[in-house]
């Protein structure tokens, strides 16, 4: 993960520029304070003065170079983030279907939001406050050998003593982080559930069960961010007192030697910043460590899905190819029960076949198989005698456009949702329109094509959202057009002004699944292939 931090050269190369001067700006100004509690020791009130300037031209050097240096750390954090959601979200959008159908969608959203930004908090953060911790560290134990080497040896005990007695309660924080990761995860999953069912729930009046439902992933979760919290409480006010204890037993020690007159009295004052600089990296390794742990599964969760390949399904490496489709013996069951069985079909390049047979006998599967959508199956599928598991998806996807049975629209425009972010012209446009039955609809509309379809096409009925599910399958003018159960949620008229239109398509292959279909309209198609016998 850490090629995502330096991904940006020159950004990076000005973060380790400002990291240097910053942290050897800090462990410097500890011989500032020091000189100024000489002078005062001396009475001497014209050193003073001069001292008091160098010290101030000093700090606002130091305040400045960290100023820079925070900007500069915020900035690559932002630009790593944002090119780790980017793999990620690609990746996702990349997985076989039934590879990425095997996880809930709130886990998706999750992984791209709360469980990054926890990943900030545990990774990104941490590798980039290393490299200024460490060097901090060598500059102040460098600095201790030239004045005092004994100070140097006493300091690092102390600081080691201190780091083992705070580790310990490392590990229930630990717990607790990956314990708070699979909980929000959970509740996202819950709300998002809830939501997508909010027609049912509203249909069946069923509020106080799902709020009960609800409230008992919320209360998992605030329980769990809850203990979280108490352990990062506890494990900061147990580094507080270590690092407090330390401090004061240094100083005094320091006070012994000035007493003894092994060095001056400000020297004291500057030991007291300089063992700041050497303890908190001896006691902060324990915590990064301990975070680092924290984010491991995130990371390992985050490799898999950046190393993953299109599924782990075979390489496609042909060109789909127009032509006859043949299908023998092909099976996929999911469920045990549901799925297509043993089917065995030829589709004649050009012809329209009707599908029918009863609800769970394989329809929608038949066509996922086709549309390449499903390469998991048993038997055999040629398209123009290459395997279809051996077509590569992009060629495919323009050989073959699928209108599926559930119809998803875009928080967008009717344009966009027809277009699909793709650019076709005008006339193409108002000819899909004219075939789904449209034209009507769109004119009386104030904004046109331009209208927001609302959330999943809110602003629309079934039948219109199916409508515009069709011509964005037409308007990619695909030579195999797959159908499912398009006519569901049409009226009689416009299911047979959609058929007809469909049917007189030349040129291409036709699939339409449906579980019922009037008989003068079935009577139009070249087959009618029953499934599920």
């Amino acid at each position: 993960m850490y090629r995502y931090i330096i991904k940006n050269k020159g950004l990076y190369s000005v973060y380790a520029i400002l990291l240097v001067v910053s942290s050897t700006m800090s462990v410097f100004f500890a011989f500032v304070l020091s000189e100024i509690m000489n002078c005062a020791a001396e009475g001497n009130l014209q050193r003073l003065m001069r001292v008091l300037i160098v010290g101030i031209v000093f700090l606002l050097v130091t305040v400045f170079s960290e100023f820079f240096y925070g900007i500069t750390k915020n900035k690559l954090i932002c630009k790593a983030r944002q090119d780790l959601k980017h793999d990620l979200f690609d990746r996702i959008l990349h997985k076989n279907v039934t590879d990425f159908e095997s996880r809930n969608t709130g886990d998706y959203m999750n992984d791209l939001q709360n469980n990054l930004n926890m990943y900030e908090e545990l990774y990104f953060n941490n590798i980039l406050q290393i490299p200024m911790i460490v060097f901090s560290f060598f500059v102040a134990v460098i600095t201790c050998i030239y004045i005092k080497p004994l100070m140097l040896l006493l300091i690092l005990v102390i600081g080691v003593f201190t780091a083992l007695v705070v580790k310990h309660t490392g590990k229930r924080l630990e717990r607790s982080t990956g314990g708070y990761a699979e909980q929000s995860a959970s509740y996202l999953g819950e709300i998002k559930d809830d939501f997508r069912g909010y027609r049912i729930i509203s249909s069946y009046h069923l509020y106080d069960e799902i709020i009960r439902r609800h409230e008992q992933a919320n209360e998992k979760q605030e329980k769990a961010k809850e203990i979280n919290g108490n352990d990062k409480t506890l494990f900061l006010c147990l580094n507080e007192l270590a690092g407090l204890t330390s401090t004061v037993i240094i100083m005094a020690l320091a006070a012994y030697f000035a007493i003894k007159g092994s060095f001056t009295v400000g020297i004291v004052i500057a030991f007291g910043q300089l063992s700041g600089k050497i303890i908190s990296p001896i006691m902060t390794a324990s915590d990064t460590w301990i975070r680092f742990k924290s984010s491991k599964k995130l990371t390992e969760k985050y490799m898999a899905i950046l190393h993953s390949e299109e599924g782990n399904h075979p390489k496609r490496e042909k060109q789909a190819v127009y032509g006859d489709i043949r299908l023998t013996n092909v099976s996929l069951i999911f469920n045990e029960t549901k799925g297509l069985n043993n089917f065995s079909a030829v589709f004649k390049k050009g012809k329209k076949y009707l599908v029918v047979g009863e609800s769970g006998s394989g329809k929608s599967t038949l066509l996922n198989i086709i549309s390449g959508m499903y390469d998991e199956y048993d038997g055999e599928v040629m398209i123009e005698d290459e395997e279809l598991k051996q077509v590569e998806r992009n060629s495919l996807s323009h050989l073959v456009s699928l209108a599926s049975q559930e119809v998803f629209l875009f928080n967008d425009t009717i344009r966009n949702n027809i277009t699909l972010y793709r650019e076709y012209s005008d006339e193409q446009i108002h000819n899909v329109l004219k075939q789904c039955g449209l034209e009507n609809l769109i004119q009386e509309l104030p904004d046109g094509l331009d209208t927001l379809v609302g959330e999943n096409g809110s602003n629309f009925s079934g039948g219109e959202k199916q409508r515009i599910n069709l011509a964005r399958a037409f308007i990619r003018d695909s030579k195999i057009l797959l159908l499912d159960e398009v006519s569901a949620n049409l009226d009689s008229v416009t299911t047979d002004f959609i058929e007809r239109t469909v049917l007189a398509l030349e040129g291409k292959t036709v699939i339409s699944v449906a579980h019922k279909m009037p008989e003068k309209l079935t009577e139009l198609y070249d087959e009618v292939i029953r499934v599920g016998v």
